[in-house]
Formats: structure tokens, sequence, C-alpha cells
């Protein structure tokens, strides 16, 4: 998801931020979570989940529509991976220390570099959406179809 090319285009901070997540897949079990918010989105399509609590029932995923909402609630991230309460006390000290440098560092950055960033992220996080979309398909059909057969055997037809 996050190169080591990228670190010219972004703080330590973010990049370290960057650094805790993993890429996840929009699924049915989505559709059931955060209020109901995610209808529309699209069984495969690429999100972003915390690194630390992703096994956990109540793994934390962020699915944006597009590029600029990503950029504008970004921080929300950060926010998630400082109050996660699986993530490693010390990922949570280095993001703190790192903290404290953020804004000199944004200032030494050329204007427009995080964008850059983000929307590389972007394409990497999406190059995969249309085959995760099919092979979503594919397993809602073939779960729709083992349930049909399995009902055609239990009443006997």
């Amino acid at each position: 998801l996050v190169k080591e090319e990228d670190t010219a285009l972004v703080t330590d901070y973010f990049y370290y931020v960057a650094l805790q997540l993993t890429v996840c897949r929009f699924t049915e079990e989505d559709t059931k979570t955060r209020g109901g918010k995610r209808k529309d989105v699209q069984l495969g399509y690429g999100g972003l989940q915390c690194s630390h609590c992703a096994s956990t029932p109540s793994a934390r995923k962020f699915f944006w529509s597009n590029v600029d909402r990503l950029a504008n609630s970004f921080a929300e991230i950060p926010a998630h991976v400082l109050k996660c309460k699986t993530c490693p006390p010390e990922v949570t000290e280095a993001l703190l220390a790192l903290k404290v440098r953020h804004t000199e560092q944004m200032a030494l950055l050329p204007r427009g570099s995080q964008k850059v960033f983000l929307r590389r992220m972007w394409r990497r996080l999406h190059d995969g959406d249309a085959d995760a979309a099919r092979k979503a398909d594919t397993s809602v059909h073939l779960k729709a179809l083992e349930l049909e057969t399995s009902q055609k055997v239990t009443s006997g037809t």
C-alpha cells in the first residue's frame, strides 16, 4: 500500500500512520456494520483497515467513495490507531513522537505532495476492485445455489 519512495511526499507521521493499514475488500458482512451507512458500496470494493484490530470482530475499516473523501477524512485513521485497544504501545508511542514533528515537516514539503501520495495510495488500493467484485459476485451466486440445493434436499423435491 505504501512504498519507500512515498517518504518524500509526506511527513514521517503520515507515512507511519499509513504503515498501520492493510488493504481490505468490502464483503457481505460489512453491509451489516456502521449503522447501514455502507449500502451503496459494491462487494469487492477496496478499503483500508487497521492492521492491529483486523482479526477482531470489531475491526475498523474505512471505505471512501473517492480520493477527495479519503483526503478530507484521513484524520479518522490516526485517531483510531491511537485509541485502538489492540495496537501495541510502542506503535502508539512512536506515532505520538512523530506527531510532534508533523507540522514542522509539513512546512518543508512541496505544496500538493500529500495529495500526490493519497492518489498513489488510492490507485494501489483500487487496482484489484474489478477482480474482487467478480469473485464476490461469484461467491454470492454460489452461496445462493448451495442454499437452494440444500432446501430442495431438505424438502425432498
